[in-house]
Parts: structure tokens; C-alpha cells; sequence
């Protein structure tokens, strides 16, 4: 099993007796209720995970696949209450299998607990997603669809094939990419939020609804730093409907990237 009950039951508080189909219908129809929280998140799906060893078949190698997502380590600045809950129903899914489930409750959290970019296959988001985390292989797809619990993921699932195919820019020296597309407003307000001239130290991001500026080194920077950045992405490649990374940054003796976008980290 991936998780033990016990750590389950631990975590169960956390969602206010809400049931585990019950959020995710919510996120998938994205009618879940927010309060505005700010703090710190993390995840990680290794730590999380105590499947034994099993024969090689399409769920292990999934599972083989899913223990390299990235682990997210988060400051949200207005849904930390919320990724907790998400958490939670993604440590069910992970220790009932539910693999379709828990790939997309862990994107959702990598989307700062808000879906509506997943939701709308017209985006091209989700299926972006699983072609860059797991590879859109058939046997991983009916894998996924095969070990969900809910009617509305079926149905994003069994859509995708239909899903009008996006066309992603190749990310080296033109740092606008039309994947992880960030809303502009939201990226407009947490500009606003960066303004409180604090150091981040050893952090790796900054998120605000579907808009998320993030770097690839644990360093010490100024939000004035985070700020600027942010600013020139939204110049360059935001205000015209895609997603920045800035290449190279020189950084305290290391070569640092820096994306602003809809997901939390940045490679």
C-alpha cells in the first residue's frame, strides 16, 4: 500500500468530515469553497509512499513513474488551508491505488489547490501535464482511468484524446512557453503582495491563486528581487497569454532559472 491507514486517520481532521468523493467532485467541477490562508505546504510523494515490491505490470510501473513527481515544497499566500485538505484526500488515494485520483489531486496541489485550469481540457493544461510528468502512453492512460472514483475525472480522462492538442513552445532562449499558463490578475496581485520588502530565505517560491513565481535553487532573495521578476515576465510573455522563464540568472554564485506560471516549481 502506499500510505499506512494510520497515517491516514492522522490526517482525516484535517477535511471537516468532508468525503473523499465529495472534494474531489468539488475540484473537478471547480465548486470548492476557499478560505484565504497564507503559509507554508509541502509534499512529497516518496516519503509518502510504503508499496512493497510487486511483478513489473503497467500499476507498478505508474507507480514507478508517479515516486518521481517533483516533491512540492510551497509558500501559498492565499490557499495553504486548502492544499491541506487536497493533501489529505491524496494520501487516501495514494494508499487505496487510486492512481487516476491521485495524479490529478497532486496536480491540483501543484496548481496552488486551484483546478480550472486542469478542468478545461480546451487549456490543453491537463494533458500537457501528464505528457511532461508521466508520458502519454496508452496502458499508463487506461491505468489512470481504470483506478478512478469519480465520474467527472472519467470523463477528463476519457476526453483527452479529444482535447484539441496545444502547441508548446520549446523553453531555451525565448522564455515564453503556451503551457502553465498563469491568469495575469493573479499575477497582478501577487506583485502587490511582494511589495512587503521581506527576505525569503532559502525558499523557492511564491504563489497566489493560479499565478506562481518560483526558481530552481534554494536561495536568500529580497522580494523586491522576486518582485522584478516577476514584472518583466508579465511584460514579456504574460500579458500576451503564456507562461516565463527566465534562463541563466546569476544568483549568488549559482546559475538560477526563475518561471513564473500556474504550477510551483521550476527546473
Amino acid at each position: 500500500m502506499w500510505a499506512s491507514i494510520g497515517a491516514v486517520a492522522a490526517l482525516v481532521a484535517i477535511v471537516a468530515g468532508k468525503s473523499y468523493d465529495a472534494l474531489l467532485t468539488e475540484l473537478s467541477t471547480d465548486t470548492m469553497a476557499y478560505q484565504e490562508s497564507d503559509g507554508n505546504f509541502d509534499f512529497s510523494v516518496a516519503e509518502s509512499s510504503a508499496m512493497g515490491k510487486r511483478e513489473n505490470s503497467p500499476g507498478t510501473l505508474l507507480h514507478e513513474r508517479l515516486l518521481q513527481l517533483p516533491v512540492l515544497s510551497m509558500h501559498s499566500l492565499d490557499n495553504a488551508k486548502a492544499l491541506e485538505t487536497i493533501k489529505v484526500a491524496a494520501v487516501k488515494a495514494q494508499e487505496q491505488e487510486n492512481y487516476g485520483d491521485f495524479f490529478y489531486l497532486w496536480e491540483v496541489m501543484h496548481h496552488n489547490g486551484y483546478p480550472a485550469m486542469l478542468n478545461d481540457l480546451g487549456t490543453g493544461e491537463f494533458e500537457y501535464e501528464i505528457k511532461n510528468r508521466l508520458g502519454l502512453k496508452t496502458h499508463f492512460l487506461q491505468k489512470l482511468a481504470d483506478t478512478l472514483t469519480n465520474t467527472n475525472l472519467a470523463a477528463m480522462y476519457r476526453n483527452l484524446s479529444r482535447a484539441p492538442e496545444t502547441q508548446i513552445s520549446k523553453r531555451d532562449h525565448t522564455d515564453c512557453s503556451h503551457s502553465n499558463i498563469p491568469d495575469k490578475t493573479h499575477c497582478d496581485r501577487l506583485m502587490r503582495v511582494l511589495k512587503n520588502g521581506l527576505f525569503l530565505r532559502r525558499d523557492r517560491n511564491r504563489c497566489h491563486g493560479s499565478c506562481c513565481a518560483a526558481w530552481n535553487q534554494a536561495l536568500e532573495v529580497h522580494t523586491d528581487w522576486v518582485r522584478g521578476k516577476t514584472e518583466w515576465c508579465v511584460h514579456h510573455c504574460i500579458r500576451s497569454g503564456r507562461s516565463c522563464k527566465i534562463i541563466g540568472i546569476s544568483m549568488q554564485g549559482k546559475d538560477t532559472n526563475l518561471c513564473v506560471s500556474s504550477i510551483a516549481t521550476c527546473t
